[in-house]
């Protein structure tokens, strides 16, 4: 299964009780991943700092958490089982310029090495969204 994927973002609704992923972050960039996945008949998946690889249905409440570059291997190693339990054969990464934001290399170091590790193809997509 070929999926579409992004980072999560910052700016989400402040909910205490869960609610699915794709209602709970408020961005651009995860709308239109999510529209561009049902375009192409794949899944979207969201890379969580906290929770690793979230569908957009799965229920998260509201939590404050940016993935650290010391922290990307063991996340990684999460990502991995995810993603062999998931089935992806091939990744669709896309994000905002590191050079925009330099807070995003740990969440590319981390979907890069999980997929290196699990030997699943990765296609990194950059383009500029605001959030």
């Amino acid at each position: 299964m070929i999926i579409f994927c992004t980072y999560c973002s910052a700016r989400k609704y402040r909910v205490d009780y869960p609610m699915p992923a794709i209602e709970v972050y408020r961005s651009e960039r995860i709308n239109h991943v999510h529209r561009a996945a049902q375009e192409a008949n794949a899944e979207c998946l969201i890379l969580s700092g906290k929770y690793g690889l979230l569908s957009t249905a799965d229920k998260i409440a509201y939590y404050d958490h940016l993935l650290k570059a010391e922290e990307v291997d063991a996340h990684a190693q999460l990502l991995v089982l995810q993603l062999q339990e998931k089935g992806v054969s091939k990744v669709i990464f896309w994000m905002n310029s590191i050079k925009r934001d330099h807070q995003l290399e740990p969440y590319l170091d981390c979907i890069e090495l999980a997929c290196k590790r699990a030997l699943v193809p990765i296609e990194i997509r950059v383009a500029q969204f605001d959030d």
